[in-house]
C-alpha cells in the first residue's frame, strides 16, 4: 500500500465518523449503538513510511443499549419495537449457542467498507502499545 492510499483511507474513516457524529446505530449487533470517542492512526503510517504494510486504526469506543434476541421470552412481544440482533451463524455452528453479532464488529465492518489492509484495534487492549499515534477523529493531526 502506498502512503497516499493509507492517508486517503484514514480520511475516509474520519469522514464516516464525522457524518454520524461518532454514534453509530448497530441494528444487526447485540447493542443498539456504538459511541466512538476518539480514533488514531498508528504504526508505519503514523511514522511516515512511504510504503506502509497496512493502516492500523486505534478506536476508543463504547457499546450502548442492548438488543434482545428472539429466543428470549421477554423480547418476543416487543421485537418490532426494540429491534432484534441478527444471529451470529458462525458462533452457532461452532458452539451451538444462539447469540447476536457483536456491535463493535458490525461497526468495524461499516468503517472499513471498500478499503483493503485496514486493521482496527481496541484502545483498552492496544492503547499502551500503539506509539507513535496520530489522531484522526475528532480532530485531524495526520
Amino acid at each position: 500500500m502506498k502512503r497516499a492510499t493509507a492517508i486517503r483511507n484514514a480520511q475516509q474513516i474520519a469522514e464516516r465518523l464525522r457524518s454520524v457524529t461518532g454514534i453509530l446505530m448497530t441494528l444487526d449487533g447485540n447493542r443498539e449503538s456504538v459511541r466512538i470517542k476518539k480514533a488514531w492512526v498508528f504504526g508505519s503510517t503514523a511514522k511516515g513510511s512511504d510504503n506502509p504494510n497496512d493502516l492500523d486504526v486505534l478506536l476508543e469506543c463504547y457499546a450502548c443499549g442492548e438488543h434482545r434476541h428472539p429466543n428470549n421470552k421477554r423480547s418476543r412481544n416487543n421485537a418490532s419495537r426494540i429491534g432484534i440482533a441478527k444471529t451470529n451463524k458462525d458462533y452457532l455452528k461452532r458452539y451451538g449457542i444462539i447469540v447476536g453479532h457483536d456491535a463493535l464488529f458490525v461497526m468495524q465492518i461499516w468503517l472499513g467498507v471498500g478499503m483493503k489492509m485496514v486493521r482496527f484495534h481496541d484502545f483498552t487492549i492496544d492503547g499502551n502499545l500503539a506509539h507513535p499515534r496520530k489522531m484522526i477523529y475528532p480532530r485531524w493531526e495526520l
